[in-house]
C-alpha cells in the first residue's frame, strides 16, 4: 500500500504526485494508493480532485481523504487501518522528493529477504550536483541508519511495537527505537538516488519558507515544519 501525504506546496505536488502515481502503476507490489491531504489551503485539493480518473489510471484501488492529520504517525496508522489483510508493507513518500521507477518493488523485495528489517528509507540527497532526475545505481550497497523518515515499513511491526498517534514529528522515530530494542533494524542504500527538490534547480524552498511550509532543522531532526499548522 502506498500512502502519499500532500500538504500545500502545490508546486512540488504537481511534479511529484504524477511521478508517484506512475511508480505505483508500474509496481507489481502496489495494491492500494491512499492520498492524504492535510487540509491544504493553496489549491492542492482542487488540483487533485480535478485530475482525470486516477483509479482507472492506476488499475488498483485508490482513496483520497482531506482531513487534519497532524503527524506522520497518524499517516502510517491510517494506512494500517485501511489496508486489507493481504497487505504486508506500507510505503509513505514525501512530496518534496523525486523517486526512481522500481523503488517500491526494490524495497519490498529487500524486506522479503529477512523479517528482522522493519523498514527501508530513502537516502534523500543527490550524489550529482544539480541533478534533476532520480535513478537506481547498481550494485546497491545497503547500510543501517539510526532511523528512517519516509520509505516502506513492515506492517506487522505496527503490532509488535505500538506507534502512538501524537502530534509531534518524533513519534515515528520513537517507534523505531522501540523496535531496535527488540532486535529489528532499518536499511538505506546510497545506490537509490532520490532527488530532494529543495536542493535542486526546481527548488521552491525560499517561497515555501515565506509561506510557512519550508524545511527546518529542529534539534537534530530535519523535518517538514509548517509554522501555521501542526507538524506533518
Amino acid at each position: 500500500m502506498l500512502i502519499i501525504p500532500v500538504h500545500n506546496r502545490i508546486g512540488y505536488n504537481k511534479i511529484t504526485l504524477p511521478v508517484l502515481l506512475h511508480i505505483a502503476k508500474m509496481s507489481k507490489r502496489t495494491g492500494h494508493v491512499h492520498i492524504i491531504d492535510d487540509e491544504s489551503t493553496d489549491g492542492t485539493s482542487e488540483w487533485i480532485n480535478g485530475l482525470p480518473d486516477i483509479e482507472g489510471y492506476l488499475e488498483c484501488t485508490y482513496t483520497y481523504v482531506r482531513e487534519k492529520i497532524g503527524s506522520s504517525s497518524k499517516q502510517w496508522l491510517m494506512g494500517h487501518e485501511l489496508a486489507g489483510n493481504n497487505i504486508k508493507y506500507l510505503a509513505d513518500f514525501c512530496n518534496d522528493q523525486l523517486l526512481p521507477d522500481g523503488i517500491i518493488d526494490l524495497y519490498a523485495g529487500k524486506l522479503d529477504e529477512t523479517n528482522k528489517v522493519y523498514g527501508i528509507g530513502n537516502d534523500a540527497r543527490s550524489n550529482v550536483p544539480g541533478l534533476v532526475y532520480p535513478f537506481i545505481k547498481h550494485p546497491l550497497h545497503w547500510h543501517r541508519p539510526p532511523h528512517i523518515g519516509s520509505g516502506i515499513i513492515r506492517r506487522e511491526c505496527l503490532n509488535i511495537e505500538q506507534l502512538k498517534p501524537n502530534n509531534r514529528f518524533y513519534g515515528f522515530t520513537k517507534w523505531q527505537y522501540g523496535l531496535k530494542k527488540k532486535g529489528y533494524y532499518s536499511l538505506c542504500s546510497h545506490g537509490v538516488n532520490c532527488m530532494p527538490l529543495d536542493k535542486s534547480p526546481l527548488s521552491m524552498l525560499e517561497e515555501n519558507t515565506r509561506s510557512g511550509d519550508g524545511r527546518n532543522i529542529i534539534g537534530n531532526i530535519s523535518s517538514v515544519f509548517n509554522r501555521k499548522t501542526p507538524i506533518l
